[in-house]
């Protein structure tokens, strides 16, 4: 291995699944930003956060939040299709104003294909074709995907 090496090969093996992860979910829009596919993690690894917990957990205020939700849900705040990949549920006792944060069926379904994305140590060499694999698995469960990201 050349001395400017930066990575070992157990290092370059790990790197290639996170990028195979992120491609899945660039498979859903090509121009995600980074906080927002942080935010759909977190409600992936810890389901039924409330929007002050999550925001707390990815490290910003509770307005930002809101809009990196808006984005994840059915609708986002330019009244536009958002990803589909989270919903929020309210509490039918106690606090009503307190929503918590949970997977769609899609939502699952992406989360399923990131995590077969991490077994995978080669890299995707056409990143963006897994998100026919991805839609198919959610048209099945009645949700419409939208490859285009607006």
């Amino acid at each position: 291995m050349p001395e400017f090496a930066v990575f070992t090969r157990r290092d370059r093996e790990m790197a290639s699944r996170v990028s195979n992860a992120l491609a899945v979910l660039l498979s859903l829009r090509r121009t995600m930003p980074m906080q927002l596919a942080v935010t759909y993690l977190h409600v992936v690894l810890e389901e039924g956060l409330t929007v002050g917990a999550l925001a707390q957990r990815c490290g910003v205020e509770p307005s930002v939040m809101s809009k990196h939700i808006s984005e994840l849900y059915l609708c986002n705040r330019h009244h536009k299709d958002g990803l589909q990949l989270i919903t929020m549920t309210q509490r039918v006792y106690g606090d009503r104003r307190e929503r918590r944060v949970c997977l769609t069926e899609r939502g699952r379904a992406v989360a399923r294909q990131i995590g077969l994305a991490l077994k995978d140590p080669k890299p995707v060499r056409k990143p963006f074709s897994c998100f026919r694999q991805i839609l198919g698995a959610v048209t099945s469960s009645g949700f419409r995907g939208d490859a285009s990201g607006s």
